[in-house]
């Protein structure tokens, strides 16, 4: 999903008082609020943990019990150990400010203290958390976690949740996307490349912060881009539009890209290109990708 410019607002963003430095948060939509989720009293088998490493869970994990899990960390992230689909036994405390999870793998001792769990939307589940791992008793530095897939602890603040496994409606995707920060990435022909944020405002503007990217084009001025989500009998598109004026001779441009999304729940998915044009010449080129909501934007 190539994103074209990166007119980023940085004013539309505030720190993290508690998460990890290279992190900002977005200030909240005026719908589909995220709010502060009740602590999990239990993790259902298939859930599954992931900041890095990512951890996903083979049996039902309940306080004061242990539980089969997979382990896995191959980018080598820190003191924590290593792994590739390791099987480890998990066991599972409520503690003051949280949970905390603890394992053995690799030699060494790990415990996971998960916090200030977050409800993307006020669905009934929770999506994010902090989490500040203890190796061998050394504190290691706290990250941003997420509950990803179809299987999620509830959020018991919530007493009726809906059902996010699917893809949303127009005024879902109003509701619930609107506002937050939609990470992609691409993952062929490229993997890996052209990473990067969306914000789709309600306005029906977007603003593009790109990881790869320094900055908008400065030959380009009057500057227009636009979203559009068309849910289409559940198998929705995204098509993303700019027009602009050349700086050097006023003729006018535009750029458009329409996307397949493929929802696995609201919060994430893939993505597959079918148009991409600039001033009518077509690029042929099929870019593949995934896509997750977040409600920070990472800088590192």
């Amino acid at each position: 999903m190539k994103t074209k410019t990166v007119a980023l607002l940085l004013s539309m963003f505030v720190l993290i008082g508690c998460g990890d430095a290279g992190s900002t948060l977005l200030s909240d939509s005026s719908s589909g609020v995220t709010t502060e989720a009740s602590v999990p009293t239990s993790l259902r088998s298939g859930t599954e943990i992931s900041f890095n490493p990512e951890i996903v869970f083979t049996g039902e994990l309940l306080p004061g019990s242990s539980a089969n899990a997979t382990y896995t960390n191959t980018s080598g992230s820190g003191s924590l150990p290593a792994g590739d689909n390791d099987n480890i036994s998990v066991s599972f405390e409520i503690i003051s400010t949280g949970v905390k999870l603890s394992f053995n793998h690799g030699g060494k001792a790990v415990e996971l203290m998960l916090s200030n769990f977050l409800d993307m939307g006020n669905t009934g589940y929770i999506d994010e958390f902090t989490v500040e791992a203890k190796v061998d008793g050394v504190t290691q530095d706290k990250q941003s976690g997420r509950f990803s897939g179809n299987v999620k602890p509830r959020n018991t603040s919530i007493s009726k949740p809906i059902d996010t496994n699917r893809a949303p409606t127009e005024a879902e995707f109003q509701k619930y996307i609107v506002g937050k920060a939609f990470y992609h990435e691409e993952t062929s022909p490229e993997p890996g490349d052209d990473a990067g944020y969306m914000i789709f405002n309600a306005d029906g503007t977007v603003d593009y912060f790109d990881l790869d990217d320094d900055g908008p084009n400065p030959d380009e001025i009057n500057a227009v881009e636009i979203w559009t989500y068309n849910y289409n009998g559940g198998n929705p598109t995204l098509t993303l539009r700019e027009d602009w004026t050349s700086k050097f001779n006023g003729k006018k441009n535009y750029w458009v890209v329409t996307v397949d999304l493929d929802f696995t729940n609201f919060f994430e998915g893939t993505y597959k290109d079918i148009y991409e044009a600039e001033d009518g010449v077509v690029d042929s080129t099929i870019d593949e990708g995934i896509w997750k909501i977040f409600n920070s934007i990472s800088t590192q």
